[in-house]
């Protein structure tokens, strides 16, 4: 046996934080073998889960066969991908939660090493990591910025298909909202990051490459999701006065790619419709940011990184990159084998 399942734990390895990889899939079980196998390659221990969310394909089955020391969860109505990733970080044993794609793979094998010692800044909610499209043998970026300098850059947001996040601070901070249920739920979330005082920090690791697959998505489903949640993460987050302009600009922005596309108007009029709907009929579920906040975390969107020295608060005011560890304990991972790398 080799990779992951060789690990042990030791006691010289004591002071790191343990780390689990978790993979939700959904009837791709040749793609998510292909996940494991780059997993099992990584020189850093880790636990994996396997979340499957009622797939019709066997893949529980053929898992469990496959690979005997991976966890598997499987759910026997479809709850969803943001579902599931809620309930793979409550169910992770690890410190630090990476999150693959199941059709998406680690190209090299230090990749979880790489980013492991990212954390050892108490500031540090979560990691975004390089990811890129493979279609056709070609590489097309879909998040892999190329960062003028070396040092400590944060970014607005992380892709769901590679990252990695601090397990007990996602679980303090509520994790996902659920009522998205498939597609952009790691915006709200990395904007609850920033208003708590922590950020996203920019990895400089190994490339995930990401092999979509039409298997299991919808195209239609998959644009209106898009649309409705466009609309539904205004409406979490966005200060009340800030919600109208910005339902506006996000309604303007899809109408105006439907007309250039006059064939998907009718699917971006739906997912609108919905996301409207939805928030019109769940008040209670907003937890929005103040205007401050908010306006941070356009702005650095805009940005796209940011150097973190840039962008840090005095310590001691309230709000955005702010001390984090009075009121979350943050930096609170046994990190005493990073020594000096953490800062006090």
């Amino acid at each position: 046996m080799t990779g992951n399942a060789a690990w042990g734990f030791s006691s010289r390895q004591g002071a790191l934080p343990t780390v689990s990889v978790v993979i939700t899939t959904r009837n791709r079980r040749d793609d998510l073998c292909r996940a494991l196998e780059s997993v099992l390659r990584q020189t850093f221990p880790s636990e994996i889960v396997v979340m499957d969310d009622a797939s019709e394909d066997g893949t529980a089955a053929c898992i469990r066969g496959r690979y005997p020391h991976v966890r598997v969860i499987r759910s026997e109505a479809r709850l969803g991908l943001v579902v599931q990733r809620n309930r793979a970080a409550a169910a992770a044993r690890g410190m630090i939660v990476f999150s693959l794609d199941d059709d998406a793979v680690f190209v090299e094998p230090d990749t979880v090493a790489r980013v492991v010692p990212l954390f050892a800044h108490p500031r540090v909610g979560a990691v975004a990591m390089p990811i890129v499209n493979v279609v056709d043998g070609r590489r097309n970026p879909l998040w892999n910025p190329v960062l003028p300098e070396p040092g400590f850059w944060i970014a607005p947001v992380y892709q769901g298909g590679a990252h990695a996040v601090r397990r007990d601070l996602f679980l303090e901070l509520g994790g996902y909202e659920e009522a998205l249920f498939q597609w952009g739920e790691e915006d709200s979330y990395c904007r609850k990051l920033y208003a708590n005082g922590y950020v996203v920090r920019v990895a400089e690791c190994g490339v995930t490459e990401h092999y979509p697959n039409p298997a299991g998505r919808h195209e239609r489903a998959k644009n209106v999701w898009i649309y409705r949640n466009a609309i539904l993460n205004v409406w979490f987050s966005a200060p009340g006065l800030l919600v109208p302009a910005l339902w506006l600009f996000e309604s303007l922005r899809w109408l105006y790619s439907g007309v250039r596309n006059p064939r998907s108007l009718p699917v971006v009029l739906e997912g609108l419709a919905r996301g409207f709907w939805w928030s019109m009929t769940h008040p209670a579920k907003r937890s929005p940011l103040c205007v401050r906040d908010y306006m941070f975390s356009l702005r650095l969107r805009a940005s796209k990184v940011k150097r973190l020295d840039e962008e840090e608060a005095p310590r001691g005011s309230s709000g955005l990159l702010t001390d984090p560890r009075a009121a979350h304990g943050g930096g609170t991972l046994p990190m005493a084998v990073f020594k000096g790398k953490r800062k006090k």
